[in-house]
């Protein structure tokens, strides 16, 4: 031991902690210059026990006050009672060997040690804290005691921010298909020899495969596992988005955008089942990370496809530069393919295998008929906006470079709601605030486009965002009202099935309204009586109460 006071203090420390034998319970009270009165443990250091630390009483002594924390038991323990004794520790500017101080009642707590270890309580620490792990264990070996047992990492696939970096690059994917082809629609048109029927196909195509293909998700997740879906999902989404640029005629152009968006309908059904397998306890915040990703994906193809096309030499590469973002997302779930083997990330309440939910049986609960129609009437009302917001504007007198700008206002704003709106609904059962406040903004917004369109038009396409975010909290409301990742994929599928049935009547009507009345009066008319049933659908599926508890008292 060294000169110094420190070690003295630990050649008396463990002579003190030696004195303590088996047939005596020991406790160790520390006292010193800055350090006050500690009771010690050996792992004391690696964290705090069960129950956490307990004040006993604080020294009322001259000099100061010190708190006296029991580290390690739960039981009461002598200690003095005079202030001169703990004084007279203090004496010679250093710390003094303390006196082994023994409870009143026998018998240890279960896992814990006799003797605490002063070795590692008087161990150096760094500026930051951190316990120099080196001379703690050289102490335990010259006490006899085994090294302190260092936690093995976990595999890289069961850490948190890779599956989370893997659900927002998948997020990222989930539109841009879609959306890309929207700005570049008149060029295609003349580039492949498209026709009306053909170009109105194409623009219904994403409904069509997403109610289609998304039924079947849950099918494929049970027989090749939730993560090998989505890896095959990835592979389609970028495959479909580079062979329809190698193309010259619509039939092949569709076809392949069709792959795509099937592999978008697969991936988009098992998102909110993904989150409730590997974030049970997280869905909101989780769930509100990757619904931004969503829309800020987007956003980005919506507004840099036509610029991508002009920057690398036309519509060719202008789409294919999104198939880098499928290959991007590819690493991490190849890396996380050994969790079909392993089963969830964190217990579920009720055993998957046990208790599987289908889509027949989703069909035959309200909640389910209640999830669907909501998704639908919300999407109806979403797709309407984005479809013909732009034209509505340019009625109004704008460029068509303004109104594309409100246009890209109305989705960019929708960006920090995607992420606040599920977090909120997350952490409140009965989320009728945030769906209030939803309806509220797209009736003000509307109403605004009816009166006054070219007043203040920033307004009403902000006021647009906000009253078009009711999908987030649908997201939120499909993990938080199931109990089991199946049941999830189940409520998704048939929720998104049935909605996007009903959401593609929306713009066709809004279309078919614009033509016959000549002018936008009634088409907006016509949304605003979208946001009656969105109100009343909405307060129902923020009630309490989940898919499989509404099963089990069917039977």
């Amino acid at each position: 031991m060294g000169g110094g006071p420190l070690g003295r203090s630990r050649g008396a420390a463990g002579a003190a902690a030696a004195s303590c034998g088996p047939g005596r319970r020991g406790r160790l009270l520390l006292g010193g210059g800055g350090c006050g009165l500690v009771i010690g443990h050996p792992d004391s250091l690696l964290g705090p026990p069960r129950g956490g630390p307990r004040t006993l009483h604080r020294d009322r002594g001259p000099r100061r006050r010190k708190a006296v924390r029991r580290v390690a038991s739960r039981r009461p323990v002598t200690l003095p009672r005079s202030s001169s004794q703990v004084a007279s520790w203090r004496r010679g500017g250093g710390l003094r060997p303390p006196r082994a101080v023994t409870s009143r009642r026998g018998g240890e707590p279960r896992g814990h040690r006799r003797c605490p270890d002063p070795v590692a309580i008087f161990a150096h620490r760094s500026s930051r804290g951190r316990i120099d792990t080196g001379r703690r264990d050289a102490g335990r070996q010259r006490l006899g005691w085994p090294p302190v047992p260092v936690p093995a990492r976990p595999p890289l696939s069961e850490r948190p921010w890779l599956i989370l970096l893997a659900l927002v690059v998948l997020a990222l994917n989930l539109r841009a298909t879609a959306v890309s082809v929207g700005p570049l629609l008149t060029t295609l048109q003349d580039a492949l020899g498209l026709d009306g029927s053909q170009a109105g196909l194409l623009t219904a195509l994403p409904g069509l495969c997403f109610a289609v293909f998304g039924l079947v998700a849950p099918w494929l997740a049970a027989r090749l596992g939730l993560h090998r879906t989505v890896v095959g999902a990835l592979v389609a989404v970028g495959a479909g988005q580079l062979v329809r640029v190698t193309v010259d005629t619509p039939t092949p152009f569709l076809a392949a955008s069709a792959l795509s968006l099937a592999g978008m309908a697969v991936s988009n059904v098992l998102l909110p089942s993904l989150v409730k397998w590997h974030f049970p306890r997280r869905i909101g915040v989780v769930t509100a990370v990757y619904a931004t990703a969503l829309v800020t994906g987007l956003t980005l193809a919506s507004i840099a496809s036509v610029p991508a096309a002009q920057l690398l030499g036309g519509w060719r590469p202008g789409l294919a530069v999104w198939s880098l973002l499928a290959v991007l997302a590819l690493p991490p779930w190849l890396a996380l393919l050994g969790h079909d083997r392993r089963g969830p990330s964190e217990p579920v309440l009720v055993d998957v295998r046990a208790a599987p939910v289908g889509l027949a049986q989703v069909a035959r609960t309200r909640k389910g008929w209640l999830m669907g129609t909501f998704f639908g009437v919300q999407s109806m009302l979403s797709y309407s906006l984005f479809g013909w917001l732009a034209a509505i504007y340019t009625g109004a007198g704008f460029s068509e470079v303004t109104s594309g700008l409100l246009l890209g206002i109305c989705t960019g704003v929708a960006i920090p709601f995607s992420f606040l709106l599920p977090a909120w609904t997350a952490r409140h059962p009965s989320p009728y605030s945030a769906m209030l406040l939803v309806v509220g903004c797209a009736v003000a917004g509307l109403v605004g486009l009816l009166v006054a369109p070219a007043t203040v038009p920033w307004l009403w396409a902000v006021l647009l965002a906000v009253g078009t975010s009711a999908f987030p909290i649908f997201l939120a409301l499909v993990g938080l009202r199931t109990e089991t990742p199946a049941g999830t994929a189940s409520l998704s599928a048939f929720s998104q099935g049935v909605g996007y049935l009903i959401s593609a009547t929306g713009p066709l009507a809004i279309g078919f309204l614009h033509e016959h009345s000549a002018g936008w009066t009634l088409p907006v008319l016509a949304m605003l009586a979208m946001v009656v049933p969105l109100t009343v659908l909405g307060l129902l599926v923020c009630r309490p109460g989940t898919l499989e508890a509404e099963l089990r008292a069917r039977d």
